[in-house]
């Protein structure tokens, strides 16, 4: 904090005789040329930011190198189980800046178990680049973003470079995005690439507790190398952004599936789910599965759009869902539906449909013409009751109540009765909130440890 001093050795560094820099705990120096390992935070250290802001310089230059450039990337690896934890000591209360230059300020290039936690980062004074972010994690295994705030520029034309982002992961695994608030990446026009957080190549990974508003995607999911690992994105916000969650280039399976449970998308200008070809072949998001969310006021709750025949076997779930409020349709552009479909393609039951607007190539259906197509057939269509129209939370005499079926064991064994929509027990905590350890996932490793707390 600013009563710290520089000076003082690793050895003697502790809270009544701390740093002064942020710079001095992560390279172990004040030149940030020339780090030194033996003085800088270790495995297992957690690194207590008083409140205030702190400043350096940004990267100078664009480019690739300048785009992954982490201005406050540690020296030092942590280690699974024991991360190196840089921690404001008042959430939200330390203010990073640059005093000149761009690019991302926080996160890890190449330094793995590297976690955050309680930071402010504004657009306005702290620029980045494109094909980055002011959070960013390259080529790491572990570390986290949580409990911060982001705030981008929603006028994306006044900056130059592609894929404008608040987080952004590459080639990165073991990764959460916890309890953030995220708004404003280039949600004014709403190009696809500006996201407040997008990935690439990067799994598992966690995305909870977060808010996401006015991006033009509150989440981007693309590009792979070769099958993906289990993802969970739960417990989130994502709200007036141009798409909620978007899915490209996404290969799951039925032991790593993508699981997308209990999140609330609203106000969602193009549609609360996206599941996007583009130009790449058949339907690429293979084994997502969205269940337990409520959807409203969406233009659209959720839309596949694919130029060629979505394949067997892409085990696409929609279940347990609530759609409701305005512009709540289910959006099915694929050319195929009608002439070949089959549930291992795309499975819709058990949602709860405030009104049916079921769309298929193009032409708005009946729910009678969907129902014979084997979809929903165990759907209601009906009011489901919500405390208000802010609180999604159910009524006690909601007929969503009895709709759902547990999935995954969320909200109990798998086939047991479940209320649809995000709120199962009334008691969730969706939004912004200090998050917790990572949850199990799917296959995932046993004895690997994220978090530090």
């Amino acid at each position: 904090g600013a009563s710290g001093n520089d000076a003082t050795s690793y050895a003697a560094n502790g809270p009544s005789t701390p740093w002064r820099s942020i710079g001095r705990a992560a390279w172990g120096s004040t030149n940030r040329s020339a780090p030194n390992g033996a003085e800088g935070a270790r495995a297992g250290d957690v690194v207590v930011i008083a409140a205030g802001t702190y400043t350096t310089v940004g990267n100078l230059t664009g480019g690739g190198f300048g785009r992954q450039d982490v201005a406050y990337n540690p020296v030092n690896n942590g280690s699974s189980g024991a991360p190196i934890r840089f921690e404001c000591a008042t959430i939200g209360g330390c203010v990073l800046t640059y005093s000149s230059g761009a690019g991302p300020m926080i996160g890890a290039m190449d330094k793995s178990y590297i976690e955050w936690s309680g930071f402010s980062l504004n657009e306005a004074s702290a620029p980045t680049r494109g094909d980055t972010g002011p959070v960013t994690f390259f080529r790491v295994t572990g570390g986290s973003i949580e409990n911060s705030t982001l705030v981008g520029n929603p006028n994306w034309t006044s900056r130059v470079g592609d894929n404008y982002t608040g987080v952004r992961l590459e080639d990165a695994n073991f990764v959460r995005i916890v309890g953030n608030r995220i708004s404003d990446y280039g949600g004014q026009t709403g190009d696809r690439n500006h996201a407040g957080i997008e990935t690439y190549r990067s799994y598992p990974i966690v995305i909870e507790n977060n808010e996401i508003a006015n991006c033009g995607s509150g989440i981007y999911l693309k590009a792979y190398p070769q099958v993906a690992a289990a993802s969970r994105i739960r417990f989130n916000i994502i709200r007036d952004n141009r798409w909620g969650l978007m899915v490209l280039l996404q290969y799951y399976t039925a032991s790593q599936p993508l699981l997308v449970h209990q999140n609330i998308f609203t106000g969602n200008r193009e549609s609360g789910l996206w599941i996007n070809a583009f130009d790449n072949g058949p339907m690429d998001a293979k084994w997502v599965r969205f269940f337990n969310n409520t959807l409203v006021n969406n233009a659209s709750a959720m839309s596949t759009y694919n130029w060629v025949a979505t394949p067997a076997g892409a085990n696409f779930l929609f279940k347990n869902n609530i759609v409701a409020g305005t512009g709540n349709r289910v959006r099915q552009d694929t050319p195929d539906w009608v002439t070949s479909n089959t549930k291992d393609r795309q499975d819709y039951d058990r949602n709860v449909y405030a009104t049916a607007v079921i769309e298929v190539g193009g032409q708005q259906r009946t729910m009678q013409f969907w129902q014979g197509l084997g979809q929903d057939t165990s759907t209601l269509v009906a009011n489901p009751a919500f405390v208000s129209g802010s609180d999604f939370r159910l009524t006690a005499g909601s007929p969503a109540r009895t709709v759902g079926r547990a999935l995954y064991g969320v909200g109990g064994a798998d086939g047991s009765t479940i209320p649809a929509g995000a709120y199962i027990t009334g008691n969730e905590v969706i939004g912004a909130a200090p998050g917790g350890p990572m949850p199990t996932l799917p296959s995932t490793p046993r004895g690997l440890r994220i978090t530090g707390n």
